[in-house]
């Protein structure tokens, strides 16, 4: 049987040749290696899950054409095929439907394919009992689709996941305890998991933030929630008795969280790390880190190792004084820091950006 490559088959001037190599193919699976481009193996694996028959070997033929034709590349159709190989076999028609309906909402712009590529289970639910009520669902709340791209580049299965079971109760929820629209709106874009989450975790998630002192009305509320409903009880409780092994008392440990939510989310290896690096390295008290939270967040690597390096290195030159605020040191923007610590003693140490900089390279976490 002679072989064709998947560009060649799909172009307009071999279709006759395309119909002549399906009727050619001797199995399934020699089928979706030539045309579909696929290994033999992922052929082998795609064709056991589906079990296609050679009557639908048109149809997938037909399908194959129908992505290729909305800028689906070779990569991306090998992908969806194998992350979802029962597309091979749906009616043309409903997907037709079901594609012209995201474009028509220009659903990732020119970049649809990336999207379905990501969670092609978006085209194997119901256009009329899904898709439609999810996309007016998400819109009602988002209100633009530059918002709803930015969510759907965060979490995809907004557009699968039953929103009627966890969404819109942990909506309603929220409203009910004066959560502001546009806190929630927040929520929804940039951390959209959680509004997936089991109405009782959110719920729980509420209840024990609020019981720690933060209210709904404060700005950092939404943010605090996103951190509670996204560890489990007993990830919660591992975090304080980290702090609490590191001589935290819990008061010093809920004020944190009250004042920088996000201290919680990070992992027990780098509360401790961070701690270890700023205490023992850099001899600084660690009640510097109880009052600034936030130092907890940054990487060791891309930020308190060249910072304290430059430092220690200006120092050594008396070009800064012995009781240097750190908490404003570490915790300036990169640009600032670069202006005021770099730039302007570039004179007296010429090769200090130099060092600075190769030391940040490998390491650009934040």
């Amino acid at each position: 049987m002679r072989s064709f490559g998947l560009r060649a088959l799909l172009g307009s001037s071999h279709k006759r040749l395309f119909v002549s190599s399906i009727s050619k193919s001797k199995s399934p699976v020699d089928y979706l290696v030539h045309s579909c481009g696929l290994p033999s193996a992922t052929a082998i694996a795609v064709a056991q899950k589906v079990d296609i028959k050679d009557k639908n070997l048109e149809r997938c033929g037909s399908i194959i054409t129908f992505f290729r034709e909305r800028g689906f590349s070779d990569t991306q159709l090998q992908q969806l095929v194998e992350k979802r190989p029962e597309l091979l076999t749906v009616r043309l028609d409903g997907l037709r439907r079901k594609m012209q309906f995201l474009r028509d909402n220009r659903l990732w712009g020119s970049n649809l394919a990336g999207l379905l590529v990501l969670n092609p289970v978006i085209l194997r639910r119901a256009l009329e009992n899904h898709l439609e009520p999810s996309l007016e669902l998400l819109m009602k709340y988002l209100g633009t689709i530059e918002r709803l791209e930015v969510a759907l580049k965060r979490s995809s299965w907004l557009l699968t996941c039953n929103l009627s079971q966890t969404m819109q109760p942990n909506i309603d929820l929220l409203i009910s305890e004066g959560v502001s629209l546009k806190a929630i709106q927040f929520m929804m874009a940039k951390k959209p998991w959680a509004v997936l989450q089991k109405p009782e975790s959110m719920a729980r998630a509420i209840k024990d933030v609020m019981e720690l002192g933060v209210r709904p009305s404060s700005p950092i509320f939404i943010h605090a929630v996103c951190v509670r409903v996204s560890l489990t009880e007993a990830s919660w409780t591992a975090k304080f008795n980290v702090f609490r092994s590191l001589g935290w008392a819990d008061e010093e440990i809920i004020s944190a969280f009250v004042r920088d939510p996000l201290c919680l989310a990070c992992s027990e290896k780098k509360i401790r790390a961070v701690t270890d690096f700023i205490v023992k390295t850099m001899k600084l008290n660690q009640a510097i880190i109880i009052a600034y939270p936030k130092l907890l967040m940054y990487s060791i690597e891309s930020r308190y190792k060249p910072r304290f390096f430059v430092l220690t290195k200006l120092k050594s030159k008396n070009l800064v004084k012995d009781d240097l605020k750190w908490q404003w040191v570490l915790t300036k923007s990169e640009k600032k820091f670069v202006e005021n610590y770099i730039m302007k003693y570039r004179e007296e140490v010429p090769d200090l950006m130099k060092t600075y900089t190769s030391m940040r390279a490998s390491k650009l976490v934040h």
